[in-house]
């Protein structure tokens, strides 16, 4: 059916229902109009060459043409709508059968164009413990099914709706459809199409609701780890490692084991082959660890997890023993043994160790504090001890034992008796004690006898000269003989020598000082000095200064000599030119504490240098010069201790003899005979 060109067809009154199977041409200028009345056209085909007026339908109604042609977008026998200003377009829509899905004006297809969904891939996500997938616009793909339709009806503008809804339906390589792995089954369902063409909706288009394809993957989830071992002198961190800690689990799942690998710290130099005690940051090959459950890793691809790595000091037990040393470090162990030391290292000597306790009467409750190596490869601030006394065997064990020096080897010099002289400083009435001499007490002489009768410990008593012979007058070789002459009395009378009871002496000068003076053996010896600076008399000397004024002489001051038990000395390292020397001496509490002196004759190796002419200087530790209740007295070469302050020890005593120089460590026991 053709309308001529400028013909019309219309209705006044009425509606227009035209409907034919063939093909409706409305030619140019031509028109079908209804002034109050619907029109309904339906062709096989149609074609409008009269523009937008071409078909009109006035009162309101809305106009509809009802297409049946099976291509109708096909370029040649495609219908031509023209300029129609149409509502809506509708597909698959048949007169009589199909109900309008829009209102207006209204171009109606009986083609029906379908569509398919495909899922593109991969779709992937992090395992979260659930079947859930999270699906994009990107993973669809819209296409015609008939390839050539699609080509009519791309004017269209088709958007996709509800496309995030997904599920992964199949283990894959997984355990289940929940875990980590590939080549899962995806679902998408509920999908829903719209479409429209230049902003006017576009009804009928066949879409499917669902698809699927096996195209999902779950990755595992990177755990961060915090791990921490006992030293081992190893760099790696396996299983094994004391503490693991997992973090970043899903929800409260259990934390997975490592179960197999060993990787080794970052932060540790190529030139080392162990990795010291302390806190390290990530793994260099952190791959290498194995974990029980698949669902977590420690690298996937680029991303790795936080890794801290903590090596703490391995337990060391110890036994050992040194000698007392006054204070809580002790020098040169005298033996000891360790059990603890890993990768083969060694300890093949220690060089000092520090314990809890000083005392020897501490040793059941002692303990190690800190081992100072002195040889070995083991670095002992990788291991630590247990600040426990422990005598059971194993890598706790702490056992120590403080050996008195007494229980040592007690080294006294071979001098006569010690004797104290009220010169020398003490109080006129103090009661004098004194550490024994290297002979018996019993072969003491009295305090009046000569000391020509008292032996010798380098030659026999008889070689010795008088005690009225001159100092100088010893010869060389017979240093001890000249202490004995320098210590005692010259010629005091026997009955007050041999009193029984406490020396009495006369008030020593305030301008008095200990002088130093060479003998003719070699070795120095003090003389007291008065106020004008000339050597004083011997004790028990005439005073000759007296008889040449014409007066009565004064008497000297008493010396009595003293022995006691309680002292303990020990040389630790002999003085030579070039190493200083080291002497322990430990003096009971009770006797520096109350009224009593006590006398500590020194070892011939300290005070008898093999250098002549030996000067002797005693000073404290900083230099400065000894407190008035310790002295050295040079004529008996010993140290004199008076009764000390609360806080005075311990103290060391430098005593400086011809060059060489010995540390004297004087310390105080509260146990007696320690």
């Amino acid at each position: 059916l053709t309308l001529a060109p400028g013909s019309i067809v219309q209705s006044a009154a009425g509606a227009i229902d035209l409907r034919n199977t063939g093909t409706l041409t409305l030619a140019s200028g031509s028109a079908i109009q209804t002034d109050d009345g619907a029109l309904v056209l339906q062709a096989g085909r149609y074609v409008n060459q009269a523009g937008a007026n071409a078909v009109v339908s006035g009162g309101g109604n809305a106009w509809q043409i009802w297409s049946t042609n099976p291509a109708p977008f096909d370029p040649i026998s495609g219908d031509q709508p023209g300029a129609l200003p149409h509502d809506f377009v509708q597909y698959k829509a048949s007169l009589g059968q199909t109900a309008l899905a829009g209102t207006g004006r209204a171009l109606l297809y009986q083609y029906a164009p379908e569509l398919s969904i495909e899922l593109l891939g991969p779709i992937s996500k992090i395992y979260d413990a659930n079947t859930d997938s999270d699906l994009v616009r990107a993973n669809y793909k819209v296409a015609f099914q008939n390839q050539a339709d699609g080509v009519g009806v791309n004017r269209d503008v088709l958007t996709l709706h509800d496309f995030s809804r997904g599920v992964y339906s199949s283990n894959g390589t997984g355990a289940l459809p929940a875990n980590a792995g590939t080549g899962k089954l995806v679902i998408a369902s509920g999908l829903r199409l719209t479409a429209e063409n230049n902003g006017r909706p576009v009804y009928g288009y066949t879409v499917p609701t669902t698809t699927s394809a096996a195209i999902g993957e779950i990755l595992p989830k990177v755990l961060d780890l915090n791990i921490t071992k006992v030293y081992d002198g190893k760099l790696g961190f396996d299983n094994l490692a004391r503490d693991i800690v997992f973090t970043g689990m899903v929800g409260t799942e259990a934390q997975p084991r490592i179960t197999a690998g060993s990787a080794n710290i970052s932060a540790t130099p190529v030139e080392q082959s162990i990795a010291p005690v302390g806190t390290y940051q990530g793994f260099v090959n952190p791959q290498v660890l194995q974990l029980s459950d698949p669902n977590y890793v420690l690298v996937r691809g680029a991303t790795i997890g936080s890794v801290v790595a903590t090596i703490v000091k391995a337990p060391l037990g110890v036994t050992v023993e040194g000698n007392y040393s006054g204070t809580t470090e002790i020098i040169k162990p005298t033996a000891f043994t360790t059990t603890g030391l890993v990768n083969g290292e060694t300890l093949t000597s220690l060089s000092k160790f520090t314990v809890k306790f000083r005392e020897v009467s501490a040793n059941d409750v002692n303990y190690v504090t800190e081992l100072f190596s002195g040889g070995g490869t083991a670095v002992l601030s990788n291991y630590d001890l247990s600040l426990l006394p422990n005598k059971l065997p194993g890598d706790t064990q702490n056992m120590v034992k403080i050996k008195a020096l007494s229980d040592i080897i007690v080294s006294l010099p071979n001098w006569p008796a010690p004797q104290v002289r009220a010169s020398i400083g003490l109080a006129a009435q103090s009661t004098v004690a004194a550490a024994p001499a290297a002979q018996p007490a019993a072969a003491q002489p009295a305090a009046a006898q000569p000391a020509a009768a008292q032996p010798a410990a380098a030659q026999p008593a008889a070689a010795e000269p008088a005690a009225a012979q001159p100092a100088a007058a010893a010869p060389a070789a017979q240093p001890a003989a000249v202490e004995a002459t320098a210590a005692a009395p010259a010629a005091a009378p026997a009955s007050s020598a041999a009193a029984e009871g406490p020396a009495t002496a006369a008030p020593a000068s305030s301008g008095d000082t200990t002088a130093a003076a060479s003998t003719s053996g070699g070795s120095s010896a003090t003389e007291e000095s008065g106020p004008d600076g000339k050597p004083k008399p011997a004790a028990g000397a005439p005073d000759a200064s007296a008889q040449a004024a014409g007066r009565a002489p004064v008497p000297a001051a008493p010396v009595r000599a003293a022995q006691t038990t309680g002292v303990s000395l020990a040389v630790v390292t002999q003085a030579t030119a070039q190493v200083s020397g080291l002497v322990n001496v430990v003096v009971p509490a009770p006797a520096v504490r109350g009224a009593a002196a006590v006398v500590v004759p020194l070892p011939t190796t300290v005070v008898q240098p093999s250098a002549p002419s030996a000067g002797v200087r005693a000073t404290l530790s900083n230099d400065r010069p000894l407190p008035g209740w310790i002295k050295y007295d040079a004529s008996q070469r010993a140290l004199i201790v008076e009764s000390t302050p609360a806080t005075a020890l311990p103290v060391t005593v430098i005593l400086n003899i011809g060059g060489q120089r010995t540390s004297i460590v004087v310390t105080e026991s509260l146990v007696p005979g320690r």
